[in-house]
């Protein structure tokens, strides 16, 4: 008995001898046609393309035969000018949802890693951040998908960006043809307009507003150090000896950082002892706890002409322009 891959090699072989337009491929134990197809319906798109269409068979010598049969037909179809998506399309009522969809992907998602603290926060701040902003009951298709993402102003190119690429990876999961590149926008880090950040001045006077002393320490080393929200929380005060300081996790991992400017490191207070302080006893929170504690600091103070991640911009914005640190050298420290 021929072996299926010598099978599907034999089939392919007489569909290109009888120019039918279409090859069989076999994807995730599946038999699939792979052809130029017209547009599917709600793709957005409106001329034909190379598509892989999924026929569902098993990757067994019953299902070659059968993907063998459709093949010639649906080949016939796209040479004659008479194939229609909507005869091999679902129906409507058995369209699955953006929910059904995003219930899948995070039963995947999980099956493929271990559940934990970590896998938990990356579900929430990236999955689940971009999966909510679609509507729940209404069919995933291209379209639903490229609104979403429009919907977004483009002032908020960062977030665009990060929701763009995150439902790209839900169409891949649901076999969807989407091209987010054409609508994610351009997010850099050069995208930070300098003018819309706070002056060193406005900085200190910001910091003048707040009464504790931990809350002092906190806003001073993101200042100072440009750390993201939560690294302030993570900070080695056995190796602070008033200059470098060591942070020791985070999304870029252990790494030492300088004060810019030192003198604030005496003008917020910033101690070993006080950093210490800050360190949380016990298990370790989530990132994203302890990143809510910063903005806290700045609603419970009324600190409103600029955000908390604005502290690490500007500390950027410092190190390549006022002092200047080598771009690479700075950007390793971030």
């Amino acid at each position: 008995m021929p072996t299926l891959e010598s099978e599907l090699a034999k089939n392919n072989s007489a569909l290109k001898s009888a120019r039918i337009p279409v090859r069989i491929e076999i994807k995730d134990n599946r038999f699939c046609l792979r052809g130029t197809f017209p547009p599917k319906p709600g793709s957005g798109r409106t001329k034909p393309y190379r598509q892989r269409m999924l026929l569902g068979y098993p990757a067994n010598q019953a299902g070659s035969r059968a993907a063998f049969r459709d093949a010639k037909k649906i080949g016939a179809d796209l040479s004659g000018g008479l194939f229609q998506w909507e005869l091999y399309l679902p129906k409507p009522e058995e369209f699955k949802t953006v929910k059904d969809w995003i219930t899948e992907f995070e039963s995947d998602y999980f099956n493929r890693r271990p559940r934990n603290i970590k896998s938990e926060l990356t579900w929430k701040t990236d999955y689940h951040f971009s999966f909510k902003r679609l509507p729940p009951d209404a069919p995933l298709t291209a379209e639903t998908v490229k609104n979403t993402i429009l919907a977004i102003p483009e002032a908020k190119a960062r977030t665009r960006s990060k929701v763009a690429k995150v439902l790209a990876t839900l169409c891949r999961f649901a076999e969807i043809e989407f091209d987010a590149a054409k609508y994610k926008g351009e997010y850099t880090r050069s995208s930070v307009d300098p003018r819309s950040l706070p002056t060193d001045k406005e900085i200190v006077e910001a910091f003048r507003k707040i009464t504790t002393i931990r809350s002092q320490v906190a806003y001073g080393l993101m200042a100072t150090y440009g750390l993201r929200n939560h690294e302030v929380f993570l900070c080695n005060p056995e190796t602070f000896t008033g200059d470098l300081i060591e942070v020791t996790a985070g999304k870029t991992g252990r790494r030492l950082v300088y004060p810019l400017y030192p003198e604030w490191i005496d003008l917020f207070g910033i101690t070993a002892e006080r950093i210490a302080k800050l360190n949380p006893v016990g298990e370790r929170p989530a990132h994203d706890v302890l990143g809510r504690r910063i903005y806290h600091i700045f609603v419970q103070y009324k600190i409103k002409n600029f955000k908390p991640y604005d502290l690490r911009h500007s500390w950027a914005r410092r190190a390549i322009i006022h002092f200047p640190i080598d771009a690479r050298l700075a950007a390793a420290q971030m």
